[in-house]
Formats: structure tokens, sequence, C-alpha cells
């Protein structure tokens, strides 16, 4: 057994506060990411599925159905679009495409963590306009989320497959 004790960098002028504000925005910052990232992946998972299933004969046979199918594909993959690029096969391809909206959080991410664990104002007011923006996408998700629960419903009545991201 060790006893250690962890103290402040002592040619680090912050306070306590400093460091707990760091300690705050940081945390709030990741929770955000992954929320992004999961909602995203899952989605995107939805989208794959539901390509699959627009293959399907019983799908093309019931019109309306298969009509909400294409609408719902299309708004799944144009929000996908919005938060991911997708497009990208090499490493000069970032120049050709623009990135999604996760890329520009997790950088801000990047560039806020620092050896020196202080918020700048530019931080602050970066993660307040990435975190509107985020609601905004994230309403849109949750919209997504009902229209499959709801096609799902349609589909089942139907004895067509589902779609079962999580």
């Amino acid at each position: 057994t060790v006893t250690t004790a962890i103290h402040a960098n002592p040619m680090i002028s912050l306070t306590a506060e400093e460091y707990n504000t760091y300690h705050k925005m940081m945390t709030h910052m990741e929770t955000q990411y992954r929320a992004m990232t999961h909602t995203t992946n899952r989605l995107f998972k939805a989208q794959q599925q539901l390509q699959q299933l627009l293959k399907d004969d019983r799908l093309k046979q019931q019109q309306t159905l298969h009509n909400t199918a294409v609408s719902l594909h299309q708004k799944l993959k144009a929000w996908d679009a919005k938060m991911a690029q997708r497009l990208s096969k090499a490493y000069d391809d970032v120049e050709n495409y623009e990135n999604g909206f996760t890329a520009y959080y997790i950088t801000l991410i990047n560039q806020t963590d620092s050896e020196i664990p202080k918020i700048t104002q530019g931080t602050t007011e970066k993660v307040k306009e990435l975190d509107a923006q985020w609601a905004v996408l994230n309403t849109e998700a949750k919209a997504l989320q009902t229209a499959i629960k709801t096609f799902n419903a349609t589909c089942f009545k139907a004895g067509i497959g589902v779609i079962t991201a999580n």
C-alpha cells in the first residue's frame, strides 16, 4: 500500500473553482457527445434496416406503406448526413466533404482538453451554440424514433418485418 496525494500544478495558477468549472464543462460535453453518437448510430442502424426492408416484395405490394417507408428512409438519411460524414474513404477526402455535426462537437472537446484546465469565454460560447444546435437535431431524432415506432406498428399489422434498431 502506498499513500499518495494529488496536488495542483504549482506552475499553473488556477483556483479550485476553475478546476471544478473545467471538470463540469468537460463532463457536460462528453455526456452530450455520447448521446449524439449513440443516437446517430441507432438511427443509422434503423436506416440500414429500412433500406433492406424496402427490397421486400410484400412492402412493395402495399403502395401507401411503401411510400411511408421511402419517406422515412429519406428523412433518416438526411438527418444522418447532418450528424456524420460517411463519404470519406481516404485521408485526403476530408477536403472534399463537409463534416457532420458530431465532428464539430468532438473538435470542441479536443480543443478544450488541455494541460491547463481552464474554460475560456470562447469555449463557453461555442458550447452554448453547439448545444442549441444539438437540441434541434435531438428533437428531430426523437421525431424520427416516433415515426419508426409508428411505421413498425403498421408493418406488424401488415405482417411485414420491422426495424429493430435500439
